[in-house]
């Protein structure tokens, strides 16, 4: 069962699970309507997507969420990527009251940039998750890695066949194939 919260009590949650040495994965979708993935394991944040952003780069814009429905799963999601900060450093730059300098740290090193998201990326990440829910951005982001990218059209078909196998309605399906053909600048 999916619950309301707003942006402090997404915090007091984080740092409740991170306190209590929990494992466990917040699943949500923000009142704009992205995909939040947040994943703890024995005390730590393994794992921080939203809006189809991973690791620094989904900072800001879980920073962005006024509320969102959650559920938690028992089991930490390990989907975050190598250029996670420490605990303490994410948990001091989500604060409710952080300053814009607390978030200028929190910054992803230069030059690079979470799987998955240059280009078109983000907008077929986006698309996917009004099919499949808030898993979308790990599924997406774990496609385009499998592909080796979305820097060809063989790549690009690659990604958007293989996500389309996890959508159970084949008429919606093929409706995610032509719009993300589109997103894509493919055929």
């Amino acid at each position: 069962m999916a619950e309301l919260l707003d942006y402090s009590g997404l915090y007091q949650l984080l740092a409740d699970l991170v306190a209590k040495k929990r494992t466990a994965t917040l699943l949500g979708r923000t009142d704009t309507n992205h995909s939040v993935m947040i994943g703890v394991g024995g005390g730590k944040i393994v794992s921080l997507i939203c809006a189809g952003k991973r690791g620094h780069s989904a900072i800001p814009a879980i920073r962005t969420i006024s509320a969102l429905t959650y559920r938690l799963e028992d089991k930490a999601a390990m989907a975050g990527g190598a250029d996670l900060p420490s605990t303490d450093d994410i948990l001091h730059a989500l604060r409710p009251w952080a300053s814009v300098e607390d978030m200028a740290d929190m910054a992803p090193p230069p030059g690079r940039l979470a799987p998955g998201q240059e280009g078109s990326g983000p907008k077929l990440c986006d698309l996917f998750s009004q099919f499949v829910g808030p898993i979308a951005p790990v599924l997406c982001s774990e496609a385009i890695n499998a592909a080796g990218g979305l820097g060809d059209e063989a790549r690009k078909e690659q990604v958007i066949f293989t996500l389309a196998k996890e959508i159970d309605d084949q008429a919606e399906a093929a409706h995610f194939i032509e719009r993300a053909r589109r997103i894509l600048g493919g055929n």
